[in-house]
């Protein structure tokens, strides 16, 4: 089936939702998805949730270097080089 005929497929079948999204409504949403559909949805959310951890760990570490690179990049020897 074309993008365009799920697209109006999914218009007929579920109404907009409309913030703030109420549980009973995201579930009577995703209860009208077909099976390709919810296999989209579950790889979307696994995508956000692994993106989220990757956010976590990458701030933890830049904060967890702060105090080390800051002690070797902002030292007298190099001042004349910074912009």
């Amino acid at each position: 089936m074309p993008v365009s005929k799920l697209r109006d497929y999914q218009r007929v079948k579920a109404p907009p939702l409309q913030p703030p999204w109420e549980e009973p409504d995201m579930l009577s949403y995703v209860r009208g998805l077909g099976t390709e559909q919810l296999v989209a949805l579950r790889d979307l959310i696994s995508d956000l949730i692994l993106s989220h951890e990757d956010e976590v760990l990458v701030e933890a570490a830049m904060k967890a270097s702060e105090e080390s690179l800051a002690a070797v990049w902002d030292n007298p020897e190099d001042a004349s080089t910074d912009l």
